[in-house]
């Protein structure tokens, strides 16, 4: 969402400051692919929060350049429906039914949020620089934009006051990102009205997943504060306001690095240390002193100190590998390869294995029958419960386990996007499993099963 947002902003941009027709009708065209491409990702959590920052940031270059807007312009978009129709529509069409399948699942189709979540995540990322370096369950959900939240929106507003009253001019940019995060951050804090909720398709998304894109805006609003407000006269500040920014700079750190603390450590007990704790005290004290002291000078140290937070934070997530040996020239890999090239049908299914194991055996050409369901295998799941008792939990996305069970076959919901099956052994033969996977010993039942 990311690329395609920006890319399209990038092209509204060209369009907008060419005067040649062919430009004029590339950017067209292509802005219509583009369009395209960001609905087919289709994880709306995502998608609307992420198209509603785009549209204001569309609305000011509108403004910016109102006059060299001509309605005759209007026209231009006649191209961008058109590629955007014939590139997505035909798409839509051959997966119509996966389409109509996810929308009635209830995870994520029926899924209706009004507001209210994890809005603590906002602070974590002042605990970025060490998710590569400490045992974190799926980090990416305790990840956030070093957008230093909430310094760029309080900024943000004392310049679109200072702005006003010394040029009397309204700074568009700061009117229409402050009042997107602003409302998305209170939508992300608290439950609002249903009608609220509804009207702005924000059922769709959640607290959890909407809170990311107010760090995303935060980190718009820094850049535009920092290029256009900066104070490039060298002025002398007296000592008297270098103590007083000093202090409001440790304050902001501490308050930020409690709340990410919290965050994390209720989740991950003892996860971040206190040695963690004051490196990251001595990192973004100075990071929060140069930004709200705001020079030209003093920016050029803020950009170091915040490439080097990146940097450290990000060089060791995906460790530079050569070739895809870990994948396929492992001994289990093997085995797996070479049943598929025996019989390309067989069909396995994951004991205890964890995520992890199932969607490995998909990647060396296995069929996998619990690997990470992105539509729900409601064929399979209706064989073992023929009642639909368990429909609530089995119809979603989710990664699926499976645990062998001497009880009448169940189902459990581990989490929104988790199910466990707990599978009777003579219930083994409907789910047309020819291998089972396992990570370690299971009871010896010959009846049922042999070792291979």
């Amino acid at each position: 969402y990311i690329l395609f947002g920006g890319l399209a902003l990038l092209v509204i941009n060209k369009f907008i400051n060419s005067k040649n027709i062919k430009i004029r009708v590339l950017m067209a065209a292509l802005l219509g692919y583009i369009g395209s491409c960001y609905i087919s990702i289709m994880y709306p959590a995502w998608m609307i929060p992420y198209a509603f920052l785009f549209v204001m940031i569309f609305i000011w270059l509108l403004i910016k350049n109102k006059d060299k807007i001509k309605i005759s312009d209007l026209l231009y978009l006649l191209i961008t429906i058109f590629v955007c129709a014939i590139t997505f529509l035909p798409l839509y069409f051959s997966s119509r039914d996966v389409y109509d399948i996810v929308l009635n699942t209830v995870y994520p189709g029926a899924r209706a949020s009004y507001g209210g979540g994890n809005w603590k995540l906002l602070f974590t990322y002042i605990s970025n620089i060490f998710y590569p370096y400490i045992k974190i369950d799926n980090p990416c959900e305790y990840c956030q934009f070093i957008s230093l939240f909430p310094i760029p929106m309080i900024m943000g507003l004392y310049y679109l006051y200072k702005n006003k009253k010394e040029n009397k001019k309204l700074d568009w940019f700061l009117i229409l990102l402050l009042g997107y995060s602003t409302f998305l951050t209170i939508w992300c804090i608290f439950p609002l009205p249903k009608i609220i909720s509804k009207l702005t398709l924000l059922t769709m998304s959640t607290g959890d997943r909407a809170q990311l894109i107010i760090g995303y805006t935060n980190i718009f609003l820094l850049i535009y504060i920092m290029s256009k407000y900066e104070v490039t006269k060298p002025l002398k500040d007296s000592s008297i306001k270098k103590i007083v920014l000093l202090i409001i700079s440790i304050l902001i750190t501490f308050i930020v690095l409690l709340l990410s603390y919290k965050t994390i450590n209720t989740m991950f007990p003892n996860c971040i240390s206190s040695k963690m704790n004051i490196i990251s005290l001595i990192l973004f004290i100075p990071i929060f002193y140069f930004i709200i002291n705001n020079k030209k000078k003093t920016n050029l140290i803020l950009f170091g100190l915040l490439m080097f937070v990146n940097i450290v934070g990000s060089i060791t997530i995906h460790p530079i590998n050569k070739g895809l040996n870990v994948i396929y020239k492992k001994p289990f890999a093997k085995e797996i390869q070479k049943i598929v090239k025996e019989d390309s049908n067989s069909k396995f299914l994951t004991v205890d294995g964890g995520v992890i194991v199932q969607n490995y055996v998909l990647a060396n050409g296995g069929k996998s029958i619990n690997s990470t369901n992105y539509v729900p295998n409601l064929d399979l799941w209706h064989k073992l419960d023929p009642k639909e008792k368990y429909n609530n939990i089995y119809n979603r996305y989710s990664h699926v386990a499976v645990e062998l069970t001497d009880k009448d076959t169940s189902f459990e919901l581990l989490q929104m996007d988790a199910i466990k099956v707990n599978l009777n052994y003579n219930d083994i033969c409907k789910t047309d499993a020819d291998y089972l996977v396992v990570t370690k010993e299971l009871e010896q039942k010959d009846e049922y099963y042999k070792e291979y």
